[in-house]
């Protein structure tokens, strides 16, 4: 996989312990409350704790959406698809084009592993998002998707 992918907006790099200060800075409670789990508060030493936790390895692959060099959000590949920008960035298409450019190289290799993804029913935004990126609807808790089946995959093209 990757380290580094460049979109038309964005460059995606592997996230570090560096990103801290400003992962704490956008993860506020509209996003926070969206992801399992994230400690109440929300301190410097627990984002810490999880970038420094962080391996980009075979299966887990997490990646810093940066615009113009800043942090704006992170995505993500443990093993199913995951991500969350910065509020003031809600609305601009970043996370799809960050996410379709994740899944693109994902599914470059031939043997890659099927992605999944899932969101909690009330999450309208992250529901588009999934849905934008032609994954498709398979289970029911918290609404698991997956892209319309592996030789469909528009990310295989």
């Amino acid at each position: 996989m990757k380290r580094i992918i460049h979109t038309d907006r964005l460059v995606l790099r592997p996230a570090y312990i560096g990103d801290a200060a400003r992962v704490l800075q956008i993860v506020e409670y509209d996003i926070s409350k969206w992801l399992i789990p994230v400690p109440d508060p929300y301190t410097l030493m627990d984002a810490q704790d999880w970038l420094s936790s962080l391996r980009f390895e075979r299966g887990r692959y997490v990646w810093a959406i940066t615009r113009d060099g800043d942090v704006i959000g992170m995505i993500g590949i443990d093993p199913t698809l995951g991500y969350w920008i910065a509020k003031e960035h809600w609305g601009h298409g970043y996370v799809r084009e960050a996410a379709h450019a994740v899944l693109s190289a994902h599914f470059h290799d031939p043997f890659a592993d099927p992605i999944y993804s899932g969101y909690f029913v009330e999450n309208e935004r992250s529901a588009r998002v999934l849905t934008r990126l032609d994954f498709h609807p398979w289970g029911n808790p918290t609404q698991l998707f997956q892209p319309d089946g592996r030789a469909n995959c528009p990310y295989r093209k």
